[in-house]
């Protein structure tokens, strides 16, 4: 009995390993994709409410039409906090029927990632069938919007100073939204281009130079990023605070500012994540944007 367990918990494994390599592989299909990055912040724990009301919608009891495909990325802190007590439930669980939901063609509508993910399948550079597949940058290619909600301080000093040393901060530098320099291209080439302001001091990125043709992902109207900060009113009205905001709102993200109430450190004041119907409606802004 025990050898019939062990082997199924192996056929489990193995075939988890193969849905992974296979939706790493199903890159641009078309599908209304956003990567939604969650730190570790207390608010960590909305993070699935947040994926839910994109995937069902308000109030919706099934995906529709109108859904949308979500790359839920978690820290490591809010890994943890998915484990935790919410409302008398563990966010997890919420995961867990969330991630059972697939369209028509048996893709999912929601997949979960960790730090761990960008390795667990990589074993030879440049190798066949995802095995030598760079997680962050899958994932920057097919999504659409990128949505940081919640985002702690502590990432978004991260994202401010360009380091990346986990798999949200390495999906956000990979992020086409502000290139300047030598650009990427479709086909593989390169092209030489230039960042500008518009009328409206949205960044652009303008194609001066190339060998051949090329279209030239990026900006902000391209590949929008939301970020919507969650922490205690102290760090939210620290000056650092508010200079890392700025260079990601010159850069053309849009900031979705934090509520004022009863924080879960018990404090009073402004630094609460937004509404989970907020952050929802600028996603669906974005996309359509």
């Amino acid at each position: 009995a025990l050898l019939a367990v062990a082997g199924g918990l192996a056929a489990a494994v193995v075939e988890h390993r193969k849905r992974r390599r296979r939706a790493r592989a199903a890159l641009n299909d078309g599908k209304p994709r956003v990567a939604l990055c969650a730190c570790g912040s207390v608010a960590a724990v909305k993070a699935p409410y947040i994926a839910q009301a994109l995937i069902l919608g308000p109030g919706g009891a099934a995906p529709s039409a109108d859904s949308v495909y979500v790359d839920l990325v978690l820290t490591q802190s809010a890994g943890f906090f998915q484990r935790v007590l919410y409302r008398k439930a563990r966010p997890q669980r919420l995961l867990d029927e969330l991630l059972a939901l697939t369209d028509a063609e048996g893709t999912p509508y929601l997949q979960v990632w960790t730090d761990e993910d960008e390795w667990r399948d990589y074993a030879e550079v440049g190798g066949a069938e995802g095995t030598g597949r760079v997680l962050h940058i899958d994932l920057a290619k097919r999504n659409r919007v990128l949505v940081f909600a919640p985002l702690s301080a502590n990432t978004l000093a991260k994202l401010a100073l360009g380091l990346c040393d986990n798999l949200a901060s390495c999906l956000a530098r990979a992020w086409e939204w502000d290139a300047d320099g030598d650009a990427a291209t479709e086909d593989g080439g390169s092209s030489t281009a230039s960042s500008f302001l518009s009328e409206d001091g949205t960044p652009l990125v303008v194609v001066e130079e190339s060998e051949r043709p090329v279209i030239v992902r990026g900006g902000p109207r391209d590949k929008p990023v939301v970020l919507a900060p969650a922490m205690n009113t102290v760090m939210w009205n620290q000056s650092v605070t508010q200079q890392h905001l700025s260079v990601l709102r010159d850069r053309g993200a849009e900031v979705i500012t934090p509520a004022v109430k009863l924080l879960a450190c018990g404090d009073r004041g402004k630094g609460a994540l937004a509404s989970v119907e907020e952050i929802v409606e600028r996603v669906r802004e974005a996309l359509v944007a």
